[in-house]
């Protein structure tokens, strides 16, 4: 009998980010993040949260993660392991919820690491690796059946511009109660709600 065929993989971008209009705050509503095939037209809209998609909208719009830069620490943690991300994979779709591997080339060789989309696709971005889909799921109709986020007003430019003028009232708020840059920086919050297995990726490369 012969093997299994393996998945076909498709090149993929980062083409929308954003988020529909509702009277609650912007930030507890769901935002969709939009990857469409290179050179092809089929479309993988995902929906994820807020912090992950406005962290992927400030990098796409200006090549900058707002802080906490975690997706920033989690490179550089493998770049100092002697590791990189070589591309991301959107592995497949079940129970309505997809799945995602980063690839990394580690010293002891290519390991895969379980992440969410959300996390893969930031990584992605930020290190420069290509985003790759399993055909299968660009080709299951269900996927793209629901186009309402074409009509959503907050674009990936928006919510950048947004996140930029939080950063700055943020900082004006600060200084107004005496606090200068440095302690500002330092005042951030830790972020845990990223999800993001760094003994995992430091375990792999032997740290």
């Amino acid at each position: 009998m012969p093997p299994e065929a393996g998945p076909d993989w498709v090149e993929a971008e980062v083409i929308e980010v954003c988020r529909p209009d509702r009277p609650d705050h912007p930030l507890l509503r769901p935002h969709v993040v939009v990857l469409r095939e290179r050179n092809g037209t089929r479309r993988l809209p995902m929906y994820t949260g807020s912090a992950e998609a406005i962290a992927l909208a400030c990098c796409l719009d200006a090549g900058e993660m707002p802080g906490p830069r975690i997706y920033q620490l989690a490179a550089n943690l493998l770049a100092a392991a002697g590791s990189r991300i070589t591309e991301v994979r959107i592995t497949r779709l079940a129970d309505g919820v997809f799945y995602a591997v980063a690839v990394v080339e580690a010293p002891g060789g290519a390991v895969e690491v379980g992440a969410r989309p959300s996390d893969a696709v930031n990584l992605a971005v930020l290190s420069g690796a290509p985003i790759r889909v399993d055909a299968a799921i660009l080709d299951d109709p269900v996927v793209d059946s629901h186009p309402e986020w074409e009509q959503y007003p907050a674009r990936l430019a928006d919510l950048a511009a947004e996140e930029r003028q939080r950063r700055a009232d943020s900082q004006a708020r600060l200084r107004d109660h005496g606090y200068q840059g440095s302690m500002i920086r330092s005042a951030r919050p830790n972020n845990r709600r990223s999800g993001w297995a760094l003994p995992e990726l430091l375990q792999l490369t032997g740290q």
